[in-house]
């Protein structure tokens, strides 16, 4: 398996970013869903839950009042106000139903109000059956579940004690769902977004990387990004990534939810109206004489004995009755501060508007201050001919309460991920670990050095977070969404080090949050929005700016070496060449024209094509301009030829030079003659694989080539044969002539071997006088019989030369014969030690049978 390593880290920390992003996506639309899934069970609740208050106070109204002025008594007068109602009114969302039912004698279950997707098909069952159930038993609540037609449902259900009967209201989950779709979404794709920003900025920061120079010394004062700056800027991106997905999700969502609120709001009222009309409508035909205030004063009454049930919905929600009084309106009745109930509040009409508007006939929401001066969302209707207005209305701060308190646990869990992914990307970076190099070249760069920061830029800087300070405190909605504090972040570029733009950016936020919990009104929706976005722009444009600062200071940098080593390379021992970024010749040095023999006249303006011996391969080339075009340094080995022809070998390293703007503008050039070390190292691999007193190839490689000629053999359907060459009489030459005469016969031998074989056989020195003939490309055994009887005749004839060299006796001469083993592929063995032992059988065999003669192995080989 490969190993993560620093010196190929952009796909593994793009990974990590965007398992960041995925994570804290999920978890922050998981949080928010959550948290609107319960504000959705209370709405829902609520709607049976009203209706129900009502219902039971017309129901006392009725048993006490009406009993005997309806035809079918007290309990069938409060029913029918609650179907008239049903009847009139609509579902309460898109897919939202209410059902009514009771059990009757046999304890079967009776739907008295029936929505249309109720048929035989389609009867009750699932969910809605099961919460029916749980109302007639006596209790509320909510429910999840499959419904009648196999959809997931909310269900709310409460019991309605005064009629025996089962209240429920259901709506589709797809419903509920469908703007966490849209959240979803759109925390994806900012998601999305912010990593591939982020991984184009991280690309910026590993190009700006520090890199030690050529004595291993890191200037980080001086050079580009280092390691633990790296890492911080990291951090700081995936920061940007879950500030960003959480402001996302969470506005989307919240926005989803504030909607919601308000048809939730519209529907309590026009329920309300709608049932509060039918009891006045009842009321007018039946309880005119019961009530001393008449048929407004008896449906008044029964309103107010229902809403004094409760404490209202949620934190801060309530209804609240009014009605006109001159030009202005007065609050009769309202559900919060029931100790002040008796204190008479009255408002001109401008103060007033949603009773204002329900008064004059129409139905509607309001978003303003309440009588108690909170902002509320509020929704309103009139009562029919009570001329009288309703309003339902529910703190906006209680509304917006959830999301922030989602975005609080939603950013501690993001930080908790940010965590783990430092630790991880730490892990990976290794970005505190110190450089060993104790050695220092504090002069290199003395044009670059760091200057003391002035005074006069300190004071100002100062004066300006002042006076931001002043203003941020003064405006604690967030000024400008942050601007300011960027102004701040910016006067870092005239700081002398990148790292004081990073030290007021920290100062700047840290302000900026202490503002904000500080002050009185953080509960502020908008507030927490511009200060999260505030957070945003100041590390934002910080990063920004550092990645500028850094750019230029490495450029500058850059400038700076290639002009010192302009000076440099004159007197430099390694060749060097500048060209342009088409190839043209621009420079080269003394020992350029010493290795290739060239003037400086001759080489200039030319393209070092003019250098090309045609030996280096071509995919060399493209390789190193793929990778200079790139930005890139490249190293490798070329064969090039000098002026006289000579071929040279040269190690050659290409740096690009870039500008300021990033684009190639030189490409330095620097060559090693490398001839010698590579004749070297071919007289070293000559002297492993060959015999040094014949030339030919020794054991190792004979046995080599052996392999070589058997998977040609394998491969084109032919033969491969091995001769098994053994001198006879040549122990008798060095005991009679002496050890030198043996080395020239030896010497002699090899070359009349060369000369009975093909260029394309192998010769080589197994042993003192014993030979190894590979023979390939074989069809018949005519032919390898042919080949051994030249062997043996040219091994036969006379070493006159030998002879006189050594100047011998006239009476006495050399006389040579060979014995030759032969074996063939595959008939005697499948591979080369098969062959060879075989053909040394076969050997023996002539050995002992005559010698100076060949034979060819006849049986399996034992082996």
């Amino acid at each position: 398996m490969r190993k993560l390593s620093i010196k190929d880290p952009y796909l593994p920390f793009v990974s990590i970013m965007l398992m960041v992003g995925l994570l804290v996506t999920l978890t922050s639309i998981s949080v928010h869903y959550r948290t609107s899934m319960e504000i959705e069970q209370g709405k829902v609740l609520e709607f049976v839950e009203s209706q129900a208050r009502v219902v039971a106070a017309v129901a006392r109204f009725d048993s006490k009042y009406n009993s005997d002025a309806h035809p079918l008594g007290a309990k069938e007068a409060t029913l029918s106000q609650l179907l008239e109602t049903l009847g009139q009114r609509d579902d309460f969302s898109s897919s939202g139903e209410v059902f009514l039912a009771h059990r009757n004698k046999q304890l079967e279950l009776v739907l008295d109000y029936t929505p249309h997707t109720i048929t035989e098909e389609q009867p009750l069952s699932g969910v809605t059956e099961q919460a029916l159930d749980l109302a007639l038993n006596g209790e509320s609540g909510t429910i999840f579940g499959a419904d009648h037609r196999g959809q997931q449902v909310l269900v709310a259900y409460t019991h309605l004690p005064d009629l025996d009967r089962g209240l429920i209201a259901k709506v589709d989950m797809s419903e509920l769902r469908a703007p966490f779709v849209s959240a979803s979404f759109a925390a994806f794709f900012a998601s999305l977004v912010v990593v591939t920003l982020g991984s184009l900025l991280f690309k910026q920061i590993q190009q700006l990387k520090t890199l030690p120079d050529n004595q291993g010394v890191i200037h980080e004062n001086h050079s580009g990004i280092d390691e633990s700056e790296r890492f911080f800027y990291l951090i700081i991106i995936m920061a940007i990534i879950c500030i960003t997905v959480n402001i996302c999700s969470a506005i989307s969502l919240y926005y989803s939810s504030y909607e919601r609120c308000q048809d939730h709001l519209l529907l309590l009222v026009k329920n309300q109206v709608s049932l509060i009309n039918s009891v006045s409508r009842f009321d007018a035909e039946y309880s005119q004489d019961d009530h001393s205030q008449g048929a407004t004063g008896a449906t008044l009454s029964q309103v107010f004995d229902a809403y004094n049930q409760s404490e209202g919905f949620g934190e801060s929600g309530e209804y609240i009755v009014g009605h006109r009084v001159g030009d202005q309106i007065e609050i009769v009745f309202r559900q919060r501060d029931k100790a002040k109930q008796n204190v008479q509040l009255i408002f001109s009409s401008v103060e007033a508007t949603p009773f204002r508007q329900a008064l004059n006939g129409t139905s509607g929401m309001f978003i303003g201050p309440d009588y108690l001066n909170n902002t509320v969302i509020a929704a309103y209707g009139p009562l029919g001919t009570l001329d009288y207005a309703l309003v339902v209305k529910i703190d906006l701060a209680e509304v917006r309460a959830p999301f922030i308190q989602g975005s609080i646990i939603t950013s501690s869990l993001a930080f908790s991920i940010l965590i783990i992914a430092a630790a991880l990307l730490a892990r990976m970076t290794k970005p505190f670990k110190k450089h060993n190099n104790p050695m220092t070249l504090s002069s290199r760069f003395e044009s670059l050095e760091v200057s003391p920061i002035s005074n006069s830029l300190l004071l100002f800087t100062a004066g300006l977070i002042a006076i931001i300070l002043l203003l941020d405190i003064s405006t604690p909605s967030g000024i400008a969404g942050g601007v300011p504090y960027v102004a701040v972040v910016a006067m870092g570029w005239w700081f002398p080090q990148r790292r004081h733009i990073v030290i007021l950016s920290t100062i700047v936020s840290i302000l900026t949050l202490m503002v904000y919990f500080l002050n009185f009104e953080t509960n502020e929706w908008q507030s927490l929005i511009n200060r999260s976005y505030t957070l945003f722009v100041i590390w934002v444009t910080a990063l920004t700016l550092n990645l500028a600062k850094a750019s230029e200071i490495a450029r500058d940098i850059q400038a700076s070496t290639l002009k010192k080593l302009s000076l440099a390379v004159e007197y430099s021992p390694t060749g060097v060449m500048i060209t342009n970024p088409e190839g043209s010749i621009e420079y080269v040095n003394p020992r350029f024209l010493d290795n290739t023999e060239y003037s400086i006249d001759e080489v200039l303006g030319k393209n070092p094509r003019i250098l090309n011996s045609g030996e280096t391969p071509q995919a060399t080339f493209d390789d190193m301009w793929i990778t200079i075009n790139q930005g890139k340094e490249w190293r490798g080995e070329i064969i090039n030829r000098k002026k006289n022809g000579e071929i040279f070998w040269e190690e050659t390293s290409i740096y690009p030079i870039q500008s300021k703007a990033g684009d190639i503008q030189n490409f330095v050039c620097l060559k090693e003659n490398i001839t010698q070390r590579k004749q070297d190292q071919e007289a070293l691999q000559h002297k492993a694989t060959h015999d040094e007193l014949t030339g030919l190839p020794n054991a190792m490689l004979g046995r080599d080539r052996l392999d070589g000629a058997i998977a040609r053999a394998k491969r084109e359907q032919e033969k491969a044969v091995v001769l098994f060459v053994d001198l006879d009489g040549f122990k008798a030459v060095n005991d009679t002539f002496g050890h030198e005469a043996g080395d020239l016969v030896l010497k002699e031998v090899a070359v009349r071997l060369k000369e009975s074989v093909r260029e394309v056989d192998t010769i080589a020195r197994i042993g003192g006088d014993e030979f190894l003939v590979v023979l390939g490309g074989i069809h018949q055994f005519s032919d390898v019989e042919s080949i051994a009887s030249k062997i043996i005749s040219s091994l036969n004839q006379p070493y006159q030369k030998i002879e006189d060299s050594i100047k011998i006796d006239v009476d006495a001469s050399i006389e040579l014969g060979s014995s030759l083993g032969i074996a063939f592929y595959p008939e005697h063995g499948s591979d080369a030690d098969q062959l060879i032992k075989c053909a040394d059988a076969a050997m023996y065999s002539i050995k002992r049978s005559g010698k100076n003669n060949y034979s060819i192995y006849q049986t399996q080989c034992d082996l």
